[in-house]
């Protein structure tokens, strides 16, 4: 269950950050914060409690926090630029 809802929490940032790089908007970038935030903790809370195997673990989480960092970042670069104008 745990898997379930750390994959579909992760599947879930990536899609709200990229439709926020479409739309940008403070509810959506929120959202992103949260849904990267579920993912994290139940990624970490596996990696403890299954002792997987923590270099491919890492890997692919640093991939994946990479990924949303620049979505992010941009996501919010973007909405700075509306609001100002």
């Amino acid at each position: 269950m745990l898997v379930l809802i750390h994959v579909l929490s992760a599947l879930a940032s990536l899609a709200v950050a990229a439709v926020n790089l479409l739309i940008p908007s403070a509810y959506k970038l929120r959202a992103t914060y949260v849904l990267t935030g579920l993912t994290v903790a139940t990624g970490t809370w596996l990696i403890v409690s299954d002792k997987a195997h923590i270099l491919t673990t890492c890997i692919t989480g640093l991939i994946y926090l990479s990924a949303i960092t620049v979505a992010t970042v941009m996501g919010r670069f973007r909405l700075n630029k509306l609001n100002n104008s």
